[in-house]
């Protein structure tokens, strides 16, 4: 039978009006029921309180009228020097009677002074003397008022329902007694004699002011319940806060108004569970926490089934059906939204394409239209061969058709060409989509610019390859040392020493000072770096030290050390001069004679007389180095050479000619590496003199070594 939309409607609307009027009913039939139950347990819990209280009473009584107790308490109040031995004594006069009080279900036992201090703890007897105080308010209570009091408290330990008592002697207030159970205890006792079962959950303000962090984290866990802690010592066995997380957003709101309410959840057809909830007031008169009992019962489970069974088959189907609707479209409403949501965030930043099984683009972002300058009329339907690079190989793509269509992802670096002729790069992942028969239908790229990474890499290595070419034509041996590894050492080293690499080097030696011949006047063998901080100290003192070359002939060096810092290191320069020629006699009357050298240098004047070359296109040429780094050289080059001349004037009025030398010898090697042949020549000159105590003829070539640097100096101020 076809129902019209009408009668539809009406059908609907009816079952709807009849299902809301049982609703109703059942609703204040609910309410009813609930709050029996929670008048029940309150009535229950003060029951069992006021009885507690009255065995308290009666178990403490003959505590508190002993003229022992009286007596010791008064002398620990006037006799404070005594107290450990009054300790003793009450601790003797009741032990027996706290085994009895915990057989009573009371585990703490507590005397206090008259200042609000521990006097004796029967559950801790080696904790005593501290000030209680400031954690406690029923302490400065019974202080204050001097009668019993009772209640919830929550101490730096544990939550206990505490029992405490003054102690007169002579009607003189002389301290006070406790006894307590804590409320795990307590609820395990209420549990016992109802057949109920209990949880307590406490209100997280009264913990965070009376806990520290550490204590918080060993005596309590957070409850699933906003704004509650609950005590690890409470037994979980029956149930949890987990349960109650099922009565749903109704129960944060009731905690808020601190009153006692009940809810329920229905197990099932015959039964449903009711947890009531009873606000507890601690000693302070304020709410510290909930009471919570559960009990499953089938009052509500009978009231649901003769009111609504005649319709419950109906009334469920065409619910269950709007349900499973509204569901269905919030689900479909929600995949979309988030799908919409994913789609925004990879199209703003992350390049993506598609393409069939062919390769040929069927869908690209905006970003890829962005990178490589193409519209998306004018890619869809091309192959991706439009935006390839031409240094991109044949059997690089190879490789990668070969792993997507072997349904492997494939990821890498790829170079591609722009529409304006500009290379860019991008990290490309390329995944098959496949589809229930598991075939390819198409592939998604997933690609992320990455061209100023490459870019900056590559300049990163041309600096570097640089620095190494500059670093290695320098005429001393530089090496450069961190903690205690060698991390780069100039070429001219493995030219001299017997060393092949730096990694050689470093397998066979820790110290740089390994390599040293011990001899007087030099720096010793040691496997140390012991010396270095001498050097680093007096850097104007010479350190000289003897090495073997490859061929086993000993070398003299000059030997400098520079202490750099670096993050939170330091990094050690080295640097070795070779001085064998200066402190060698024969080897300086073999190789420089002084004929030589003056035809030398009057060869070399008549070539700059007649030639009017450039200055810097030697230095170009041999050490193939940018302009800047070149002129850069050349300037540090005159200013040093300038200093050292300076020195030398001084030096050799003092008649150090050692020292002389070194410098001298200097000059002349950075020279012959910057090709100043004719600075050389005469740097070479000057040390033969210098080695005759040629004093006159050494300070008229200083002399012009200094107008050879001034002449460089005009060079490139007009350059």
């Amino acid at each position: 039978m076809n129902f019209t939309s009408k009668q539809i409607w009406i059908f609907i609307t009816s079952i709807t009006f009849f299902a809301t009027l049982i609703y109703i009913d059942f609703t204040f039939a609910k309410s009813n029921y609930l709050n029996s139950k929670n008048e029940e347990l309150e009535r229950h819990f003060n029951s069992f309180l006021s009885f507690r209280k009255n065995v308290s009473d009666l178990l403490i009584e003959d505590i508190i009228n002993n003229p022992q107790t009286k007596e010791l308490m008064n002398k620990v109040k006037t006799d404070p020097n005594n107290r450990e031995k009054y300790r003793k004594e009450l601790e003797e006069l009741f032990t027996k009677k706290y085994e009895y009080l915990k057989s009573k279900g009371f585990d703490y036992f507590h005397f206090q002074d008259t200042k609000g201090n521990s006097f004796l703890r029967f559950q801790k007897t080696y904790k005593y003397d501290d000030s209680l105080i400031k954690d406690r308010v029923s302490i400065s209570k019974i202080i204050k008022e001097k009668k019993s009091i009772s209640g919830l408290e929550t101490g730096t330990s544990v939550q206990k329902y505490r029992y405490i008592y003054p102690i007169f002697y002579e009607n003189s207030y002389v301290g006070s007694v406790e006894i307590s159970t804590s409320l795990s205890q307590l609820l395990k006792k209420l549990d016992f004699q109802l057949n109920e079962n209990y949880l307590f959950i406490t209100k997280k303000t009264i913990i965070d002011k009376m806990l520290n962090e550490d204590l918080k984290k060993e005596q309590y866990f957070d409850s699933l319940i906003d704004g509650y802690y609950i005590n690890k010592e409470f037994d979980k066995n029956n149930f949890s806060d987990i349960d109650l997380k099922e009565l749903g957003p109704s129960l944060s709101y009731k905690l808020q108004s601190d009153k006692s309410f009940s809810l329920m959840t229905i197990n099932g057809f015959s039964t449903s569970t009711i947890y009531s909830f009873l606000p507890v007031k601690n000693i302070n008169n304020e709410i510290e926490g909930y009471l919570i009992s559960q009990e499953e019962t089938n009052g509500i489970n009978q009231l649901i089934r003769t009111q609504i069974f005649s319709f419950l088959s109906l009334s469920l189907l065409i619910l269950g059906a709007i349900s499973i609707y509204r569901h269905l479209q919030k689900r479909n409403d929600e995949n979309k939204k988030i799908f919409e949501q994913y789609k925004t965030i990879m199209d703003q930043s992350v390049i993506v394409s598609k393409t069939d099984p062919k390769g040929i683009i069927t869908y690209v972002n905006n970003q890829f239209c962005k990178i490589s300058g193409y519209s998306k009329e004018e890619l869809i339907g091309k192959s991706h061969n439009i935006i390839r690079h031409n240094d991109s190989t044949i059997p690089f793509f190879r490789q990668m058709w070969k792993t997507i269509l072997a349904k492997k992802i494939w990821q890498g670096v790829i170079k591609n060409r722009s529409k304006d002729g500009k290379d860019y790069y991008v990290q490309s992942t390329i995944a098959p989509i496949l589809n229930e028969k598991n075939e390819i239908i198409e592939f998604i790229a997933l690609r992320e610019d990455v061209t100023d990474f490459i870019v900056k890499k590559n300049i990163f290595k041309y600096e570097k390859n640089r620095i190494n070419n500059l670093f290695n034509h320098i005429n001393e041996i530089l090496i450069i040392k961190k903690d205690d590894k060698f991390e780069q050492i100039s070429q001219k080293f493995f030219n001299i020493f017997p060393f092949d690499n730096l990694q050689e080097f470093n397998l066979q030696h820790h110290y740089i000072s390994e390599l040293f011949i011990s001899k007087e006047g030099y720096l010793e063998n040691i496997k140390s770096d012991k010396w270095i901080q001498d050097a680093i100290n007096t850097p104007n003192k010479i350190n000289k030290a003897l090495i073997k070359d490859k061929n086993g002939d000993l070398k003299t060096f000059w030997i400098k050390v520079q202490k750099v810092p670096y993050e939170k290191t330091y990094y050690y320069l080295f640097t070795l001069t070779d001085i064998s020629l200066l402190l060698n006699d024969s080897n300086i009357k073999n190789n420089i004679s002084d004929k030589n050298i003056v035809s030398s240098h009057k060869n070399l004047e008549e070539e700059n007389k007649s030639k009017n070359i450039n200055l810097f296109s030697k230095i170009k040429e041999d050490l193939k180095l940018p302009d800047e780094v070149i002129i850069n050289l050349v300037d540090k080059f005159i200013t040093s050479s300038e200093d050292s001349l300076i020195k030398m004037r001084d030096l050799i009025k003092d008649n150090k000619i050692e020292e002389s030398k070194i410098l001298v010898h200097n000059i002349k090697g950075s020279a012959s590496t910057l090709r100043f042949q004719e600075i050389s020549v005469i740097a070479a000159l000057i040390e033969s003199e210098l080695e005759e105590n040629n004093i006159e003829n050494t300070l008229e070539n200083i002399k012009k070594i200094e107008q050879l640097l001034n002449n460089i100096k005009d060079y490139r101020e007009n350059k």
